[in-house]
């Protein structure tokens, strides 16, 4: 049967006639929030005192009866979707449920969520079937936020320590260059005394009194020495306190140096948190947090803090799970148990060791194990890099 003879027969579902149970899912999947605003504008909705949560919950009631906000909502749908809706519109259920799951595991839902909701050939137990995929594909992405967040917290609260302890090193840097200050005031003071004394030396010397003249300079040759004993010990502590400067100073480039890599670490989990909260938001961004995997997963490197949510990524499909840090320490012999024992070898070269890079393409080419180098350790990438081996790996 065609589709031109499959739409004489049905005609897809309205948005007002679908199952309320999909009313929510669509409306928050298969829209942003901007489109989400659009319609309730053009419907002439004042939305300035909205919160996000009244505009979806407006748009979600609305879908109870038929009204212009729902027909305005109709409408987007089928102009965001019409490419699907033209190959998929009228399939059969065996043939969406192929198509579903293969989306699924991609997180690429929206269309297919609006066009699992208006086929007419889908009967309510195949409508609680997707109502029950996209519920806990939306609890294990809300697990992988909630674990991310907390990990932006903490890094968060070392960034302030580090911010904290900057603070004080540049106070003990200004006192120190003030006493330096005061020290080289001492020692030009002390120079011009030397100087004035051995001026007034030069000028007894010359007076015809003997006798005065020897007492006199007995007396002066004391004060001489008095005084280059105390510009000795002001030259030893200026020598002193220089040598603190240059601690100082090394001290605050080595926490310079640290809060910049915090700064990139911070970077990369607000990039990864980002990431993550689009998928939360717009699934078909996203990727899927429970990829079948049941095969041997061996990843080289990486962030040390993303090696619980690598591991969860490859258990929560079945697969087993090794990791080897080759920064802290690296065997060649230990590195070949590990991809004989391995089915498929991951290795980011973002955070890892060169040599190991080099090894593993090496150790994998020569045991004819299947390997990806990924340019980033995040876990969406990491999560991609299975997807395409699970395609390619048969399933034990």
């Amino acid at each position: 049967m065609d589709g031109k003879q499959r739409l004489e027969q049905k005609t897809r579902r309205y948005y007002w006639e679908i199952n309320d149970i999909l009313c929510c899912p669509v409306v928050g999947t298969c829209l942003t929030f901007e489109e989400q605003k659009r319609v309730l504008k053009k419907a002439r909705i004042k939305i300035s005192s909205f919160s996000d949560h009244k505009i979806h919950t407006t748009l979600v009631q609305c879908g109870k009866s038929e009204g212009p906000i729902s027909h305005r909502l109709q409408q987007m749908l089928e102009q965001k979707y019409k490419d699907e809706i033209s190959e998929w519109g009228y399939c059969s259920e065996s043939q969406f449920f192929a198509e579903w799951k293969r989306r699924l595991k991609k997180g690429d839902i929206g269309a297919f969520l609006w066009i699992g909701a208006s086929n007419p050939f889908l009967d309510l137990h195949a409508t609680n079937r997707i109502f029950g995929d996209y519920h806990m594909l939306m609890h294990g992405q809300g697990i992988i936020i909630r674990r991310q967040l907390q990990t932006v917290e903490s890094l968060q609260r070392n960034l302030n320590d580090l911010k904290q302890e900057r603070q004080k090193l540049s106070q003990t840097l200004s006192i120190t260059k003030s006493d330096l200050r005061k020290a080289r005031r001492d020692f030009q003071s002390l120079e011009m005394d030397y100087q004035k004394q051995k001026a007034e030396n030069i000028r007894l010397r010359q007076l015809p009194e003997q006798k005065v003249l020897q007492s006199e300079n007995e007396s002066l040759k004391k004060q001489l020495q008095l005084l280059e004993g105390r510009l000795c010990d002001k030259d030893e502590k200026i020598d002193l306190q220089s040598e603190q400067l240059a601690q100082v100073h090394n001290e605050n480039e080595t926490l310079t140096q640290s809060l910049s890599d915090q700064n990139e670490r911070l970077d990369f989990f607000r990039q990864e948190f980002a990431l993550l909260s689009q998928t939360y938001q717009t699934p078909n961004q996203g990727f899927d947090a429970c990829l079948e995997c049941p095969y041997r997963v061996l990843i080289i490197g990486g962030m040390k803090t993303l090696r619980p949510y690598y591991q969860q990524i490859v258990e929560s499909g079945g697969g087993k799970f090794k990791h080897y840090d080759s920064r802290d320490y690296y065997s060649e012999q230990q590195l070949k148990a590990l991809v004989n024992w391995a089915e498929v070898v991951l290795c980011p070269v973002d955070f890892n060791s060169h040599r190991a890079c080099l090894a593993i393409k090496g150790l994998c080419k020569k045991m004819q194990k299947p390997y990806q180098m990924l340019r980033s350790s995040s876990v969406s990438s990491i999560s991609t890099a299975l997807e395409h081996a699970a395609t390619d790996l048969p399933i034990q």
